[in-house]
Parts: C-alpha cells; structure tokens; sequence
C-alpha cells in the first residue's frame, strides 16, 4: 500500500510540472531545424529537432552552463530567457540575390540558400548574458556576451553576412558564402548598441543611444531592414524595436544604425548616422 501510494504521489508530481512546463518552439531560416525551450520546470532546456528526420540533434542545459562558466544571476530560482535567435546562415536575402542596380528585391526574405544553420543565440535576461551555442556539438564551449547587470541586455541581433550573387561569382570568384560571425547587442533604454564579433573577445564597436527606426520588417529601394522578433520578451510588446538597416551596393554591402550621437567609437564625428561595412 504504501508503493502504491508513493507511484501515486511520483505520477501527480510529474504531470503537474508538465503542466506548468512553458513551451516555446522556433524553425530555423533554413528549415532544416526547430528548437524547443522549455523553461517552466527547474531545468531550463534547449532541444534542437531536425526537421526531416524529427531526431533529436542536441540538448542544451542552461542552468549547467550558467554554473560551469560562472555567470551571474539574480536569482537562480528564476532564470529567465528573453530572446532567441538562430543565426544567418541559411537565409537568403532576395535583396542582394537580384544583382539589381537599384538594390531592390523581389519574392520571399525568408527562403533558404541551400546552407544550415549552425549556431543558435540566447539571451538570458537575470544574467545579463548571451550564449552564443553550437548546434552541431552540445559540449562545445559557448561563447559567452556578458553586459554590466545596470545597464543590461535589451535584445540582440545577428548581422546577416553577404550571400554569393551573380555580380560576386564573376567579380570575385573566389568568394565564400561565410556564416554569420558578429551580433549587435542592444543595452537597455537603448543606452548603446555594441558589435560584437565570434571571432574577438571584446566589443569591436559601440554605437551611442540607437534610435528605433521601424515596427517591420521591410523591404525598399535602398535596401532591406532586419526585423528583431524578441522571442520570449518579458515586455510583452514586440513591436517597437531596434532595427538593423542594411544596403547594398554594387560592389560592398552595409548596414547601419540611427543613433542620437555625436561620436561614433570615439574616432569619427558623426551626427544621428552610423554605417559600417561588413
């Protein structure tokens, strides 16, 4: 009887934490993936599903990482992801596919270029920190953004690299298709907007009180601006948010950012225009 009572009482723990188990899931820009967090029980997981074959590719571990690489959180009752973003690589821009003088673009933003993703970006917001995680190999080590806790991390951006087009494959022929490599991280009341590239450990460039330019994604004549879907926003409000801006050239490929400043990386004078070349 008191086996019996004891299953009982296992099974009812069980289906309530499934109960209150959050959910949130997200396909990748090149189709081939979709994550699953799960953040409502103590352990904050992040599954990574192959679509095609629906197998399970790698599981992240949150709070695990938060404590091996001993980064800070508030409360470590309460972890909280606010954003997550898949990387670049497999969307192509029609934008820039096009090879148009005029830099603008037909069809749909959002379909593949033949190219996997590989990395998957989480914004944790009670640390302050973003996981940069290769999907490929759970136990590789992330590389970790971290912000000062008083000013924070609103949100963050990955900055789309330029994809091969016909101009490119006569131009340079030995062009490579390279996957994204640099995030722009937003502080809170947008202070400032830091680049930050995989490659270094420090910011490679701050740009001053960012200005938010849309509430859509959208497609012009000078170019195309990269929408920030703040996956899992605490604010509950996704539509005011700082976008991107990126241009296209003949030969170079831009973005920029609308920023109320005066100075740009301490070097530059620059009033209310920022623009740099990837």
């Amino acid at each position: 009887m008191g086996l019996l009572v004891t299953f009982f009482v296992a099974i009812r723990v069980h289906v309530h934490l499934l109960a209150m188990a959050e959910f949130t899931t997200g396909i990748s820009p090149c189709h081939n993936y979709v994550y699953q967090l799960n953040q409502g029980t103590g352990d904050l997981l992040i599954n990574v599903f192959d679509v095609s074959t629906k197998s399970l590719v790698s599981t992240f571990k949150l709070n695990r990482i938060l404590r091996r690489y001993r980064i800070r959180v508030e409360n470590p009752r309460y972890i909280k992801v606010k954003q997550i973003e898949w990387d670049e690589t497999g969307k192509r821009n029609e934008t820039f596919v096009n090879d148009n003088n005029s830099g603008a673009g037909t069809g749909n933003n959002n379909k593949s270029n033949g190219r996997k993703c590989q990395r998957i970006a989480v914004l944790v917001d009670s640390s302050s920190a973003v996981l940069v995680l290769n999907i490929k190999d759970e136990f590789d080590q992330p590389i970790i953004i971290r912000q000062n806790p008083l000013e924070g991390i609103d949100h963050f951006a990955w900055i789309p690299t330029p994809p091969k087009t016909k101009q490119t494959a006569i131009t340079e022929p030995n062009f490579i298709d390279r996957p994204s490599s640099q995030i722009v991280v937003f502080a809170k009341h947008n202070l400032y907007a830091k680049v930050y590239s995989l490659l270094f450990s420090r910011p490679q460039h701050t740009i001053f009180k960012p200005l938010l330019i849309t509430n859509t994604s959208t497609s012009t004549s000078t170019g195309t601006s990269v929408n920030n879907k703040h996956n899992n926003s605490s604010s509950g409000n996704n539509n005011n948010t700082t976008h991107l801006k990126i241009l296209s050239t003949l030969n170079n490929y831009f973005w920029y950012i609308i920023a109320d400043s005066l100075q740009f990386n301490s070097r530059e004078e620059c009033t209310n225009f920022t623009m740099m070349e990837l």
